[in-house]
């Protein structure tokens, strides 16, 4: 059964250093796009919460790579690589995600982004956004099926990843 209309927790935790401006662009685009769902999102950074907090629906994130505009990575363009991955135990899926940075960052090479960082960061922090909504919704549904288009297509371009709307 779906869990929508619910309120899911979300722990991230950042392998190495980040953008504040793209984690927050990130949390507030995943936001959007599970809203019409009905799904509210509670954030927590791994290493500020207390200990004994407890959620009654929860989403762990590893942020896996450097989650900043340092620099575009050159070579992936516009390859189908993975961006995110939710993880599966016997077969089931279980809220255990992890968002690429790394890999979102290479595939926006093909997108010929602003010079301006404060707009690649908004638009890296929308990219990471889309990622992570894509996961979210592997983890609300139980499932680890794709659509053939929206947020959950099996492959989002980087023209996907940054346009104005994601169809």
């Amino acid at each position: 059964s779906a869990l929508y209309g619910a309120d899911l927790t979300v722990i991230l935790q950042f392998d190495a250093s980040h953008s504040l401006r793209a984690a927050s662009t990130m949390q507030l685009e995943a936001e959007r796009l599970l809203k019409d769902s009905g799904v509210s999102l509670d954030w927590r950074i791994s290493n500020q919460r207390s200990p004994y907090e407890s959620f009654p629906r929860l989403a762990v994130v590893k942020m896996r790579g450097r989650c900043e505009m340092t620099g575009i990575l050159v070579g992936a363009g516009e390859a189908e690589v993975l961006l995110g991955v939710t993880y599966k135990s016997d077969g089931h899926v279980i809220p255990f995600s992890e968002v690429k940075c790394d890999a979102v960052r290479a595939t926006l090479a093909a997108a010929h982004l602003p010079s301006n960082p404060e707009v690649r960061d908004l638009l890296f922090g929308r990219a990471l956004g889309r990622v992570l909504a894509h996961e979210l919704q592997h983890v609300l549904n139980r499932s680890g099926t794709h659509t053939e288009s929206g947020v959950t297509q099996k492959y989002l371009s980087a023209a996907r990843l940054i346009g104005d709307h994601i169809d």
